[in-house]
C-alpha cells in the first residue's frame, strides 16, 4: 500500500542537474526504442538524472525483477507534469527475444478503475449525470435490466432499486464483491456479454446489504458503470472514454484489450503466467473492460495522468472541485474514494493484477506521479508490496530532477 508519508453499447435497450548531464549517460532514444531482438534483458533507464543515480535505478529494478522471474517490465514517472523518467527491463515477448520499450502496452488490470471514475467524474461536471443517480429502479439508467430480471428475492430488489452511481464508484453497493462469487468469475457466467450478464448477476448472486452499509470491492460494480457510461453518452464504452477523457488530455493510445494473443494491438506484450493461462476463457479482458480491460503504456497513462494530477502545469481536464470529489473517500472506508485508494498524506493509487499482468498507477502530493506494467503476475510472498516500493526507491535515488521533459522529444507534449 502506498506510505503515508510525502517523499522529495449497451442502450437501454440492450498520468537543479542540466538535461545535458542527465541524459549523456543514457543511450540515444533511437537505440532505446529499437524493437530488434536482442540476448540482454538489462535495465535501459533514461531521464533526466546523473549517472550515479542512472546506475543507481537500474541495479534497484535489476534486483526486483530477478527477485520475481518477470519476464518484461516498463516504468515511467512525472514531476510536475513533467516526464522525467522512463525504465524498461527484459521482454514483451520471451521466445522471440524482443526487449520492452516505453512504446510497449500492457494490460492494466484494475488500473482501469481510474479510468472509469474520473469518465464519470468528468460526466458529472458536465451535468449529463449525478452521483445520486439511480442505477436500477423505475427511474435508473440500467431500469432495462432491472424490469426484466425475475426478482424472486423481495429484499434483493429493493436494495438494487436504492443502487446509485456513487455506491458503485466507491464499492459500497452491498455486494458482488470479489472475495466470495466474482460475478465477473463466475465459471456459468463466462459466456455471457454484458447484455446476459447483467440480469443473471442481479438474480443469481443478490446484494447481501443495503447500499452505502460497507466497502466491498467489486468488479461487476465497475462492469455497471461501464454501461452507464454507454447509456449516458450513446457510445460504446470504450469510444465513450475516448471522446470524454482521453482526447481532451490528446491520448490516443490506450486501448480495450483483445482477448485473442494474435489480435493484440500494435506494440502490446506478450503475457505469462506459470500454472494458469492469461488467454484462457476466464480471462476474457475484453468483457472486463470497465473494471480491467484497458491496455496501455506507462508513458501513455503519464500523458492522461498529468492532465488530471492537480498539479498545473499542465492544465487539468477536471476541474480543482472535481478532482476533490474524486478523491475524497467515502463515510464507509477512508482508504478508497471514486476509482482510487487514497490516504491521508493526499496520495492516490491503485493497484492492478490477474493472469498475466500486474501494474500500479500512483500520485503523490509532492508533485511525483508514477506508472508501473509487468506482463505477468508473480504469486512470490511480498511482490504485490515490493512492487508499491519500488518507485519510491527509484524516487528516493534522484537527488534532483534536471530540467526538461521527455513528453518533448516525441512531438506530443502540450
Amino acid at each position: 500500500m502506498i506510505r503515508s508519508h510525502v517523499s522529495t453499447p449497451v442502450s437501454r435497450r440492450t498520468l537543479l542537474k542540466s538535461a545535458a548531464v542527465g541524459l549523456s549517460t543514457i543511450a540515444p532514444v533511437k537505440s532505446f526504442e529499437t524493437t530488434r531482438a536482442f540476448s540482454d534483458p538489462a535495465p535501459r533507464v533514461k531521464g533526466f538524472i546523473d549517472q550515479r543515480e542512472n546506475e543507481t535505478i537500474r541495479g534497484l529494478i535489476q534486483k526486483f525483477v530477478e527477485q520475481y522471474s518477470l519476464p518484461g517490465f516498463s516504468l515511467a514517472m512525472t514531476y510536475q507534469g513533467e516526464l522525467k523518467l522512463v525504465a524498461c527491463h527484459g521482454f514483451a515477448h520471451q521466445e522471440k527475444k524482443v526487449p520492452v520499450t516505453p512504446r510497449h502496452r500492457f494490460r492494466l488490470a484494475s488500473v482501469s478503475k481510474p479510468i472509469t471514475g474520473a469518465t464519470l467524474i468528468r460526466l458529472v461536471e458536465q451535468k449529463q449525470i449525478r452521483l445520486d443517480d439511480r442505477i436500477f429502479g423505475s427511474t435508473g439508467w440500467l431500469k432495462e435490466f432491472y424490469n426484466t430480471s425475475n426478482h424472486a428475492d423481495r429484499a434483493n430488489r429493493e436494495r438494487l432499486a436504492a443502487l446509485t452511481l456513487e455506491h458503485l464508484l466507491e464499492h459500497t453497493g452491498g455486494g458482488w464483491g470479489n472475495r466470495r462469487r466474482d460475478p465477473m468469475f463466475a465459471h456459468e457466467a463466462l459466456g455471457l456479454d454484458h447484455a446476459k450478464l447483467i440480469p443473471w448477476t442481479i438474480d443469481a448472486i443478490p446484494l447481501e446489504r443495503d447500499p452505502g452499509e460497507s466497502y466491498d470491492y467489486s468488479n461487476f460494480g465497475y462492469c455497471l458503470l461501464g454501461r452507464v457510461i454507454e447509456v449516458v453518452t450513446g457510445k460504446p464504452y470504450q469510444d465513450a472514454v475516448q471522446d470524454t477523457l482521453f482526447t481532451p488530455a490528446r491520448v490516443s493510445g490506450v486501448k480495450i484489450a483483445r482477448p485473442n494473443p494474435r489480435d493484440r494491438w500494435e506494440h502490446e506484450v506478450h503475457y505469462y503466467q506459470k500454472s494458469s493461462d492469461p488467454y484462457g476463457k476466464s480471462m476474457n479482458v475484453h468483457r472486463m473492460d470497465a473494471h480491467g480491460g484497458w491496455v496501455a503504456s506507462p508513458t501513455e497513462l503519464m500523458r492522461w495522468m498529468r492532465r488530471i494530477d492537480g498539479f498545473k502545469p499542465p492544465t487539468d481536464i477536471l476541474t480543482d472541485e472535481s478532482i476533490r470529489r474524486m478523491t475524497t473517500p467515502s463515510s464507509t472506508t477512508l482508504s478508497y474514494a471514486k476509482g482510487w485508494r487514497v490516504n491521508a498524506a493526499k496520495n492516490w493509487w491503485h493497484q492492478g493484477s490477474f493472469p498475466g499482468g500486474s501494474s500500479f498507477l500512483a500520485r503523490i502530493a509532492d508533485g511525483t506521479c508514477w506508472a508501473i506494467a509487468v506482463n505477468t503476475r508473480s504469486k512470490d510472498a511480498g511482490y504485490t508490496r515490493a512492487l508499491d516500493q519500488l518507485p519510491w526507491k527509484i524516487k528516493r535515488a534522484v537527488t534532483t530532477w534536471g530540467e526538461g521533459d521527455l513528453f518533448s522529444q516525441d512531438g506530443q507534449n502540450s
